[in-house]
């Protein structure tokens, strides 16, 4: 059975989000169990920051930590040795844009054979958004797009749901591509779970949109996702060149995008 995926709004490793945490850990079954974080949305001035940011919360939930995407060289190869054996890999929150460029091809091979294993997966803001079977390619000064995610979970992040005014954009995505479910991720709050059966987990609420349906769920409740979804023809598209018709530059603006995201 695959593992257990989270996707998370945002503000990771804060006061808040233990009970996300503690789920997916309960999940591997250790009993003190070995998480790789991964940084590679981090910026560098940022890096040693959510270092210790992480290393002072993952021992209070009884976890080991290791990271990756801390600067130098041969970060593909440093990211495939910290995910050899994890019992929980997370994707931390930062720049879309970052994190596209380091999770080469063999990091992204290596992270979807851990899932089929069994192993959980969390991604958080930047991270959530990777794990969905569509993202929002978010990119400074360009117009942003849809693109193929990792496929973990059936439909495209849309994390800080309600912040920063990217709860706007996430509905004109919705209404030029109704095909896709769009997934309003508040901080803090994560949906939980495998194959289409999710949990609202946090302090939050999760959002799902899809063309001009809204639907709000409140942390503890259910929500299912459609794994057989059918898409339009031309999302189609996207699994094989990995591109979509872009968000047109009137409806949001490329600057405006990329200037709320760099406030994350």
């Amino acid at each position: 059975m695959s593992g257990i995926v989270a996707i998370l709004g945002g503000q990771e490793h804060l006061p808040g989000v233990e009970p996300i945490d503690r789920r997916l850990l309960a999940e591997s079954g250790m009993r003190r169990p070995t998480v790789a974080v991964l940084l590679a949305a981090t910026v560098p001035n940022r890096i040693q920051a959510k270092i210790a940011e992480s290393l002072a919360y993952w021992p209070r939930l009884g976890a080991r930590v290791r990271f990756a995407y801390t600067g130098g060289p041969d970060e593909t190869g440093r990211a495939l040795d910290a995910l050899a054996d994890p019992d929980l890999v997370v994707i931390t929150g930062g720049r879309p844009w970052l994190l596209q460029r380091r999770l080469t091809a063999p990091v992204v091979e290596r992270l979807l054979c851990l899932s089929d294993d069994g192993v959980p997966l969390s991604g958080s803001s930047a991270g959530a958004m990777a794990l969905g079977r569509w993202r929002v390619d978010i990119r400074p000064n360009r117009v942003p797009r849809l693109r193929a995610g990792l496929g973990l979970v059936p439909g495209a992040a849309a994390p800080h749901y309600g912040r920063h005014g990217l709860h706007h954009a996430s509905r004109v995505f919705a209404h030029r591509h109704p095909d896709v479910p769009f997934l309003g991720l508040q901080d803090r709050t994560a949906l939980v779970g495998r194959a289409g059966s999710y949990e609202v987990v946090g302090a939050g609420s999760a959002t799902v949109l899809r063309g001009g349906t809204m639907r709000r769920y409140p942390s503890g409740a259910a929500v299912t996702l459609d794994t057989g979804l059918r898409v339009a023809p031309e999302l189609a598209a996207i699994d094989r060149d990995g591109i979509c018709t872009a968000l047109s530059q009137p409806d949001w603006t490329a600057a405006a995008m990329t200037s709320t995201i760099s406030q994350l």
